[in-house]
């Protein structure tokens, strides 16, 4: 298990591929530091592989790429198998040794002084992302 990023860096949940494309412009268009967390549900529906494939090709080095597994070790596992570098679970789980996989946990990561943006059924993201985190103190 590792410490997630300074709460300085916000956190944006996506749900498709669009929301994932549209968080990494922003990123790449604002030079902003950002976690880009896919939802519980990309993970257990989808699944790891599906979700990986939805990062961007050239993904700007200010975005951080997280899966959320929620309380699946099926899931954890699988994400580590297909290559994800950071997964968020509900409770720890010990990791295979050689894995070069980050595992945070949620209330580590999703915490009162994280800003936290989840794109659910939203349709402007970029304004979406732009009001909160351009204009919030903790958005710098």
């Amino acid at each position: 298990m590792t410490t997630p990023p300074p709460a300085a860096v916000p956190v944006v949940v996506v749900h498709d591929s669009m929301q994932a494309q549209a968080a990494a412009r922003f990123v790449a268009d604002n030079n902003h530091s950002l976690i880009i967390m896919f939802a519980t549900q990309t993970a257990l529906v989808g699944g790891p592989a599906l979700a990986l494939a939805m990062i961007p090709d050239r993904p700007p080095h200010q975005a951080i790429f997280a899966l959320d597994c929620g309380s699946d070790p099926g899931a954890i596992f699988r994400a580590v198998e297909v290559g994800w570098t950071h997964v968020v679970a509900d409770t720890a789980i010990a990791l295979p040794k050689n894995s070069r996989t980050s595992l945070w946990l949620r209330q580590s990561l999703i915490s009162p002084d994280r800003t936290v943006i989840d794109l659910e059924g939203s349709k402007e993201i970029a304004a979406a992302m732009t009001r909160t985190l351009l204009s919030s103190p903790r958005g710098e």
